[in-house]
Formats: C-alpha cells, sequence, structure tokens
C-alpha cells in the first residue's frame, strides 16, 4: 500500500509539473512489452529552475528515496532523467506485479496447503472416528456376547443345578416309595401268613373259614402285588442297578412280583373255586344222610311195583349217590390241598425273598451311617 501510495503522489506531482510548462514536441510512443504500460510525461518549454518546483510530497519506504533521486535527475537532465524515471517506475511496477503475482500464488498455495491441511485433518478426525466406532462396536460386540456366554451359562448352571435338584428329590422320593411299598408288602404277608390264618382256623367253623379266606386272600394278594410292584419300580429309579447286588436284589423283588401275581391270578381263584365245590358237596351228602336216618321212603308210582323191591331199589340208589359224592368229595378235596399247598409254598417262597431284600436294606443303612 505505500508504494502505491508513493507512485501516485508521483504521478500526481509530475502531471502538475506538466500542466504548469509548456509540452515539448511528440516523441514516438513506444509498443508495449510484456504486457506493461509505458507512461510518458511531455514537458513544454524550459524546466523550472530546480527552486520553481514545490517541493515532493514526503514518501515512506524505500520509494521514497528513489523519487528523491529522480527528482534530483530531473532538474539536472530533463529528458533522460524522464526517461530513467519511467523505465525505473515501469521496473517497479514490474517487480510489484510480480510482488502481487508471487504473493498471490504464495497465498494460493498457502491456501491450498492449508485447505489440503484441513482436509488432511478432517479425514484423520474422521478416520479417528470411524476408528473409535469400530472400537466401540467392536467392544459392545465383545461385551454382547460376553453377557450371552455369562447368561448362557447361566441358564446351564440354573438347569444342572434343577436337574440335580430334581433327581435328588426324586431319588429321595422314590427311596420314600421303595421303603414304603415293601414295608407293607412284608408286614401283610407275616400278618396274613402267621397271624390271621391261625386265628381264624381256631375261631371259626370250617366252613365258615373258607367263605372268610375266601374273602381275604384277593385283598392280601392285591395289597403284595402293589407294595412289590412299588418297591421295584422305586428301586430301579433309585438305585438304576448299579452294582451286582443292586441287580440281585432286583431280581428277587421281580421273583417275589412273579409268585404274588400267580397266586393272585392263578391259584387262589382255583382255590376258592373247589372250595365252594367242596362246600356243596358236603351240604349234599349232609342232606342224603339225613334222608336215610329218617326211614321214610318215597313213593313210587306204578301196579307192579311191591315193597320189597321198592326197598331194595332204593338203597341201592342210595348207595349209588353217597359212593358219587364221597368220589366227587374227595377229588375236590385233593383239588383244594393241592393248590393250598402250592398257595402256601409260593408265600413262603414270597416271604423269603422279602426277608432276604429286608437284611440288604440293613446292611446298607448301616454302611451310610
Amino acid at each position: 500500500m505505500t508504494n502505491l501510495l508513493s507512485l501516485s503522489l508521483l504521478i500526481s506531482s509530475l502531471a502538475a509539473a506538466g500542466f504548469l510548462s509548456s509540452p515539448p514536441p511528440p516523441d514516438p510512443v513506444p509498443p508495449t512489452r510484456e504486457g506493461h504500460r509505458i507512461f510518458v510525461v511531455e514537458y513544454e518549454g524550459q524546466l523550472p529552475t530546480p527552486s520553481s518546483p514545490p517541493p515532493p510530497p514526503p514518501v515512506s519506504g524505500d520509494l521514497s528515496g528513489d523519487f528523491s533521486d529522480a527528482a534530483s535527475e530531473i532538474s539536472n537532465s530533463p529528458k533522460e532523467k524522464i526517461s530513467s524515471l519511467v523505465t525505473k517506475t515501469k521496473h517497479k511496477a514490474a517487480q510489484l506485479e510480480e510482488s502481487s503475482a508471487d504473493a498471490a500464488k504464495t497465498i494460493s498455495e498457502k491456501a491450498k496447503n492449508a485447505g489440503e491441511e484441513v482436509a488432511a485433518n478432517i479425514y484423520s478426525t474422521t478416520r479417528k472416528s470411524v476408528h473409535r466406532a469400530e472400537a466401540t462396536v467392536a467392544k459392545l460386540e465383545e461385551n454382547i456376547i460376553d453377557i450371552m456366554r455369562r447368561a448362557r451359562d447361566l441358564w446351564r448352571d440354573v438347569a444342572v443345578h434343577v436337574l440335580h435338584g430334581a433327581t435328588r428329590a426324586a431319588r429321595s422320593a422314590a427311596s420314600a416309595a421303595h421303603l414304603f411299598g415293601f414295608a407293607c408288602a412284608f408286614g401283610t404277608c407275616v400278618w396274613v401268613t402267621f397271624a390271621s390264618s391261625h386265628v381264624l382256623a381256631s375261631a371259626l367253623p370250617r366252613q365258615q373259614f373258607g367263605i372268610v379266606q375266601s374273602r381275604i386272600y384277593p385283598v392280601y394278594f392285591g395289597a403284595m402285588a402293589s407294595g412289590v410292584g412299588a418297591a421295584v419300580v422305586a428301586f430301579f429309579i433309585g438305585s438304576g442297578w448299579q452294582t451286582a447286588a443292586d441287580k440281585a436284589q432286583g431280581y428277587n423283588l421281580l421273583a417275589v412280583l412273579a409268585t404274588v401275581m400267580v397266586n393272585m391270578l392263578y391259584l387262589e381263584p382255583r382255590a376258592t373255586k373247589a372250595m365252594f365245590e367242596r362246600m356243596k358237596l358236603e351240604k349234599e351228602d349232609a342232606k342224603g344222610r339225613d334222608i336215610a336216618d329218617s326211614g321214610v321212603e318215597p313213593a313210587v308210582m306204578g301196579p307192579r311195583a311191591t315193597p320189597v323191591g321198592l326197598e331194595q331199589t332204593t338203597k341201592v340208589s342210595e348207595t349209588m349217590e353217597v359212593e358219587t359224592v364221597k368220589s366227587r368229595m374227595s377229588r375236590a378235596n385233593k383239588t383244594l390241598r393241592r393248590l393250598n399247598t402250592c398257595s402256601s409254598f409260593l408265600n413262603v417262597l414270597s416271604l423269603m425273598a422279602l426277608s432276604w431284600h429286608l437284611v440288604y436294606l440293613a446292611q446298607r443303612l448301616e454302611l451310610s451311617c
């Protein structure tokens, strides 16, 4: 700005000097070179003395010295000095333009560099933000995966704990059912085998005892089958038959259940049927004996019937009937005795097997203590 101000002051002073003096003859204007303008100042008449022109305005910077030198040279040699001044002015203008171009280029380069730096900073910031976002997303995914893994482990532990608790509860319930079923079966078998039958046989007549037994034994065998069956299932669930002793006791309980089922389904119904058949035969035998002891002869219709022949015929028929009833009663007694013997034998075997299982339970109780 200072150079431009000094140049404008110089041009204004030269223009004022040109107006005050007469112009010299015109000279051809040199052509413009390299895009620069050439300023030509013409003077008419005689140049004023050095004391006549007004003092030039003060100019700051390097141009002030140049312009003062130019003014002194103008006072010494007018035309040559003016040409030299114009040349210097063009040179200064060219330098100023070059300086302006260099400054603009520098500014543009700095702006470009600044833009590139800003773009680089923006890119770096963006990359950093992207990296931070990616790191955050990766950390979030890792946390989610860790949470899911921990939740899976938690649910697995809960399931294992619940399953373990359910297994223990099932085994406890199975053990209780095993003991309850075995105790019911063993106690019922001992009572019926050693107490009930002897008490009833001594307190009731034979026919009434048979009727009571026919009502008791179905209930007895049903209770035995239920208790032993519950003991077998609970024993299998509780111990799982892991050792040889467990397997032996499992087969033992299955054998007891088989004998009870044979007694309940096969022997007891046939024994009850044979007992009722014998009771019926005994009634018929007693009726026939009562008729024979009374001496009453049955009436026989027909004109040829005689008292002697009728009496002989009656005696023969009575004898045949008695023999038939006795033979049938004998067969019924043999059948009933055989069925009762088999049933009692299987019942005793069941009691022995249950006693063996009782000893096994006592041993396990001793080992657990």
